[in-house]
């Protein structure tokens, strides 16, 4: 555990980000991950299917199949590939706009 914020700011920058002396930075880039998945009920207003009446034990296996089934596609749609080319373009973009002549990223 740290003491503070910016211990733990500290700790991750020395593990994650390593500035090199020709003035560019090499980021190490953690595993793309899927860390929340919210699934809403909207209601048939905003939509032209019936509503299905289902009690709270049957929403949760419903959600939790949907869940499932969601993560398992995200391999095959590439859904983790695009979110890491993302955050490549909007790291690049914050540390070039710092002043940093380059950024390459690692695993």
């Amino acid at each position: 555990a740290f003491a503070s914020p910016e211990q733990a700011g500290a700790a991750l920058a020395e593990e994650y980000v390593r500035p090199d002396p020709s003035g560019g930075i090499t980021i190490k880039l953690p595993p793309t991950v899927i860390t929340d998945l919210i699934i809403e009920d909207s209601g048939s207003a905003g939509y032209g299917y019936p509503d299905i009446q289902i009690g709270p034990e049957n929403w949760k296996k419903l959600t939790l199949f949907v869940k499932e089934r969601i993560k398992s596609e995200t391999e095959v749609s590439d859904i983790l590939g695009l979110a890491t080319e993302n955050g490549k373009q909007f790291l690049s973009r914050l540390f070039l706009d710092s002043g940093y002549s380059t950024v390459s990223f690692s695993r």
